[in-house]
């Protein structure tokens, strides 16, 4: 993997969706689609003036958009005006007095609500399927569409006198409803709503570096300080034994100048090496992110304020800006 694609990863950490998870649910909502489609075929036939009257999606759009044509250039509907033949406003206001009469008020808002019921829960899942990004995002829709599943089986199961009056639509609506909740109950199984896994192990060598700094960082400070203290002393009295005041002030300067090598500061990151453990230690004061990569792989990352041990060699790259720095 290039170091190209290793940032292109790495700036797409906002994704919260494995690619075949979000295939499934964009699968589910091209169904769900579908089956509001469907409804515009003809979905049921009912008796009406001795004649079976067939209803489609597309007879109830243009009584609809007529019977608004109407009411806005005039002001009221007659009730001759025809919805579908031979049906006009006049039958149906007859149709509800005479169940106002006959106390099936009730019964009428039950069918309305159990009509329009299922299309709107499959509008919005539709929505909600196009706009999920995660498994929070599509709880939602997995409940509209399984409210449909349910009340379709509820229909087809303990009242099966209806399936007389059932048309195409229908049947081609409740397929394409199972369709789209078997692709979001596969994507719930398999995880295809997770985050990917790529980001979950570029953010775990983080998270574990800084809970080992927490956890050891001062004492490791500590034993790494004294071991330098007593390699100090050891090299003075070596030099002192050995070699006069000339050669003693000629190690001291080169000691001097290796520390100043062991120590340095980098787009707000202190560095220090230790040759004991051939490890670096870096400290982030900045705010930026800084990447740490070896052979132009992402190993970790260096939150701001945070401190991470690493092996050498390594090379330190700010992410916002992708400037880099190469410790070997």
């Amino acid at each position: 993997m290039s170091l190209s694609e290793s940032m292109n990863m790495t700036e797409g950490e906002d994704k919260c969706m494995r690619t075949y998870g979000r295939i499934l649910k964009n699968i589910a909502a091209v169904a769900t689609l579908l089956a509001l489609l469907s409804l515009l075929l003809p979905f049921c036939r009912i008796p009406a003036n001795g004649q079976n009257l067939v209803l489609s999606g597309m007879d109830v759009a243009k009584a609809g958009a007529g019977a608004g044509y109407t009411y806005f250039t005039t002001g009221s509907i007659p009730d001759t005006f025809v919805l579908k033949a031979p049906v006009t406003v006049g039958t149906l206001k007859s149709a509800f007095s005479y169940a106002q009469d006959a106390g099936l008020t009730r019964i009428l808002l039950v069918c309305a609500v159990a009509v329009l019921l299922p299309i709107l829960l499959a509008l919005f899942s539709m929505c909600m399927l196009l706009l999920a990004e995660g498994k929070k995002t599509m709880v939602f829709p997995t409940l509209f569409t399984a409210v449909i599943m349910l009340e379709l089986a509820v229909v087809f199961v303990g009242f099966p006198a209806l399936k007389l009056f059932f048309l195409k639509g229908v049947y081609l609506f409740a397929i394409l409803v199972v369709i789209a909740m078997v692709c979001i109950m596969i994507g719930w199984f398999t995880g295809g709503y997770c985050r990917p896994k790529t980001e979950e192990g570029r953010e775990r060598p983080v998270r574990e570096a800084n809970d080992k700094e927490n956890r050891f960082g001062r004492n490791g400070r500590k034993r790494t300080f004294r071991r330098r203290k007593k390699s100090g002393k050891k090299k003075k009295k070596s030099s002192h034994k050995n070699r006069g005041n000339k050669d003693s002030g000629k190690d001291n300067a080169k000691q001097q100048t290796d520390e100043r090598a062991k120590r340095m500061e980098w787009k707000d990151c202190e560095i220090s090496y230790d040759p004991s453990t051939h490890m670096y230690r870096i400290s982030n004061t900045g705010q930026s992110r800084i990447l740490l990569l070896k052979d132009e792989q992402i190993v970790g990352i260096v939150e701001p304020n945070a401190r991470v041990r690493i092996e050498r060699p390594v090379m330190l790259q700010v992410k916002e800006t992708k400037e880099s720095l190469q410790l070997k």
